[in-house]
C-alpha cells in the first residue's frame, strides 16, 4: 500500500510539475566535451566529442553531438519536487528527435532517435545521450556535461 502511495505521489507530482513553465536559465547556448563514449558501432570510442546545445524558449532544441546534428527536439520538466527529494528521474528531458549523422570519427550509424534525460545545477547540465530502440531499455551513447556558452 505504501509503495503505491509513493508511486501516486510520484507520477501526481511529475504531472503536476511538467506544467511549469521552463525556467530562463535553461534558455542559451551549452557546450562542452565529453571523451566519456558508449559507442557501439567503433573500434575505438576514446575520442573527444564536442557537443553544442541550443535551447529555445519556445522548448524547441538545437545541437550538435560530434558531427552529428540533431532534429526535430524538445525539452520539458521531467519531475516534481518530490521526484527530486526521492532522486527519481531527472530534472529536464529532451525528447522527440534523432541525431543525424556520425557521432564520432569511424561511427556507421548516421540516424537515432534518443532522449537526452539531464539535471540543471546553475550553469551546469549533466545527463546522458540515451538512443531509443523499439521494446528495449534505451542505450546510453555519450554522457553529458556542458557550462552555460555566454554570448
Amino acid at each position: 500500500m505504501k509503495l503505491l502511495l509513493m508511486l501516486v505521489l510520484i507520477v501526481g507530482s511529475t504531472i503536476l510539475f511538467a506544467v511549469k513553465p521552463l525556467p530562463k536559465s535553461l534558455f542559451g547556448e551549452w557546450r562542452g566535451e565529453e571523451l566519456r563514449s558508449f559507442v557501439k558501432t567503433v573500434a575505438s570510442a576514446n575520442q573527444t566529442v564536442d557537443i553544442s546545445l541550443s535551447i529555445n524558449p519556445d522548448g524547441t532544441v538545437e545541437g550538435t553531438v560530434g558531427d552529428a546534428v540533431l532534429k526535430n527536439c524538445r525539452v520539458k520538466r521531467n519531475r516534481g519536487q518530490l521526484g527530486r527529494m526521492l532522486n527519481f528521474k531527472t530534472d529536464y528531458i529532451i525528447f522527440g528527435g534523432t541525431i543525424e549523422g556520425a557521432v564520432m570519427i569511424g561511427d556507421k550509424v548516421t540516424k537515432r532517435h534518443f532522449t537526452l534525460p539531464f539535471n540543471l545545477d546553475r550553469d551546469n547540465i549533466t545527463g546522458s545521450v540515451m538512443v531509443i530502440y523499439k521494446a528495449k531499455y534505451p542505450d546510453p551513447l555519450i554522457t553529458v556535461k556542458l557550462k552555460k556558452h555566454q554570448i
